[in-house]
Formats: C-alpha cells, structure tokens, sequence
C-alpha cells in the first residue's frame, strides 16, 4: 500500500528544468506526401539511357495513328453502302435536297463554323473554337477574338491571316482566354490555339509564319500526325479540317452524329467517339462523306424524336425520317462480317507499338526522357 502511494506522489511531483528541456515545444509534423507526376523520368537502365515511357496523350495518338484507315471494328459490317446511299436520300428528302460541296469557299467573318474557310489555320482555330459549345457561342467567341486583336478591315484593306494570328500569338493565353470566354472552355482552348501558332512558326515547312497551308501537300494521315500532336486538338477538329477547309473525303464525328449513329446500330455501343469516327470514315462511301455529315447534324438538331432528350409524341417518332433504320431493322444492319476479333485486337497491338518504337527512336534521337 505504501509503495502505491509513493508511486501516484511521484506522479504528482513537479518537472525538472532538465525533463522540460527534453519536450519538443511543437508536435511533430506529419511529413508532407508528395506526388509524382504521371510524366516523370523513369529510373535510367545500367548503360545510363532513360526507358521510353509514352505518356497517355502518346499512347492516344499512337493509337489513333496506327489505326489510320482501318476500324476496330473490322468484324462488324454496318453501316453498309446501301444503307448510307438509303439514309442519304431520305435525309436529303426532308431537308431541301443533297448537299453539295461549294466549288469556292469563303470566310465568313460572323460564323465560326467548322473549318470551311480558305486558310487552314483560320479553320483549325474556328474548329477549336466551335468544340463543345454551340454555334452561337463560338461564333460569338470568334467574333469576340476579331475585334479583340483588331481583325476589322481598315483603309488599307483587309488584314491578312498571317498578321492578324502573329498578333494572337504575342498575347498571353490570358489574354486571348479573356477574348473567347463568352464560348467556354476558354483557358483550355486559348491554350490549344497558343500552341497551334507555335506550331506554324517552329515547323520547317512554315518557314517562321504563322500559316499552316503547308500542309495541303500533306497526306491525311501525314495532316493528322501534325496536327495530333498539338494538345487538344483530336482527331474531330482534324477531320473538319480536312472535310471543309482542304476538300478532302474525311468522316467528322460529333455529338450529334455519335448519337444518331449508336441509334442506327453503325457500330458497338461500347464504341468511343475515336474509335466510332474510325469506323465510319472507312464505312461510310467516300462521295457520301460531305453531304452525310452536314445532314445527320441538322436531322440530330432539329428532329424532336432524335434530339438527346428524346420526344415521348408518337407523332414526332412516326415522322422521322430514320425510324425505318433505327435499331437494326435494317437488313445487315450490326451484323458479323468475316474475320477474327483475337487476330483485329492482335494486329492493332502490332500497329500501337510500331508507332511508339518510332516515338521512342526519335526521343532517343533528341537526346530527351519521354
């Protein structure tokens, strides 16, 4: 009993100086995690050369690049060119006839479009700016940006594209974001169209302008390599361009087609909007390309049964156009062609790692860490 009283009174003993002295006057800070970035340098290999590590924008655009003119989706064999030449007619019959390319474009200085202007450049920075919004807030936003960088005709005539977009590129993306915002996404897209002017000066063929004509004598796949590797282009703003403003036979997908396209059964529902828009640039009949684009956007903007909410009206669903088609019901629609998925998936793996060994040659080239 004794003992335990000794022991509660020494308990209650005040603290020497020297017991003080060894308290830490702040608790101790829980050291700070910090985070690696997905980019970083890998550990180097014994003969001192980094590993190539593709980051994930590498690895999309080489896959995006090796499956250039094929489809993932090579066992599925709709939509076929009767069904494409059948939706076309029936389209073109409610909305005024077939489209047809214009022999001459022009530059339309209140719209923003999708790329069918007369200057490549003009029309990506038009394409980047029509991306995820509608067309009246990224005419709005072009429009903006014209008289932000003073574009307006003078008395000395028109300013030319080069020195209108060379005035563009000695702003801030501060700037420029503050001149587009009225169409969203303005900090991503100010980002985008600084570096698609960086492109122009710093590639060889743009001998130091800010024009992007050169690549006319680009093949497309050659035009999609360039222009891929600018950070966030993908390849819609890529095949506007090369639909519209070069007059090429080139498949756009947007968000008005990949709907009615899940609708219609022209590829698996599974299917990104990359990997759709593949599959119909090589189903889809090249003559039909131009009038099919233009006529599935308007047909998915103004038809009320094929808008994204959808009318529950009988009415509005038995006047569509495309209800004969939709669901499969057309003959061969959805249907297995011949061919091995095992084989397709083993061949665009093939295809994805050429493309990164040439990624990887040219880093090792450059004398860089990917």
């Amino acid at each position: 009993m004794p003992a335990t009283r000794s022991a509660s009174a020494s308990l209650k003993r005040p603290l020497s100086s020297s017991s003080l002295s060894s308290v830490p006057s702040t608790p101790p800070q829980k050291p700070k995690r910090v985070r690696t970035p997905k980019t970083a340098s890998i550990t180097p290999t014994p003969d001192g050369v980094s590993p190539f590590k593709p980051t994930p924008q590498q690895l999309k655009k080489a896959t995006l690049l090796s499956s250039h003119g094929t489809s993932r989706f090579a066992s599925f064999a709709s939509p076929t060119h009767e069904e494409c030449e059948a939706i076309a007619d029936a389209l073109a019959a409610c909305n005024g006839g077939m489209p047809v390319r214009p022999e001459k474009l022009e530059n339309n200085p209140e719209r923003a479009g999708c790329g069918a202007v007369t200057s490549v450049l003009d029309a990506v920075v038009r394409t980047v700016l029509s991306c995820n919004t509608s067309d009246r807030n990224s005419s709005a936003a072009k429009r903006s940006l014209d008289l932000a960088f003073s574009r307006q005709p003078t008395e000395h005539g028109p300013l030319s594209d080069s020195a209108f977009y060379a005035r563009v590129a000695a702003a801030p993306a501060s700037d420029i974001a503050e001149a587009i915002k009225c169409g969203g996404l303005a900090k991503n897209k100010s980002v985008t169209i600084k570096s698609v002017l960086e492109l122009c000066v710093s590639s060889p063929e743009g001998r130091g302008k800010h024009s992007l004509e050169w690549l006319r004598e680009k093949s497309d796949k050659a035009v999609m390599e360039v222009l891929l590797g600018v950070k966030g282009v993908g390849p819609k703003v890529v095949a506007c361009v090369l639909l519209f403003a070069m007059g090429r036979d080139s498949f756009a997908l947007d968000t008005h087609i990949y709907r009615l396209g899940a609708q219609l059964a022209w590829f698996p529902l599974s299917a990104s909007r990359e990997d759709a828009q593949a599959h119909l640039d090589v189903r889809i009949p090249d003559h039909l390309k131009y009038p099919l684009h233009i006529l599935l956007i308007r047909h998915g903007k103004t038809c009320a049964a094929c808008q994204a909410k959808g009318s529950k009206d009988k009415s509005a669903r038995e006047g569509c156009p495309l209800l004969p088609f939709k669901g499969g019901r057309w003959k061969g629609a959805g249907v297995k062609a011949e061919g091995s998925t095992e084989q397709t998936k083993s061949a665009e793996v093939k295809k994805v790692e050429e493309v990164l060994e040439e990624m990887k040659t040219e880093v090792k080239a450059e004398g860089l860490d990917a």
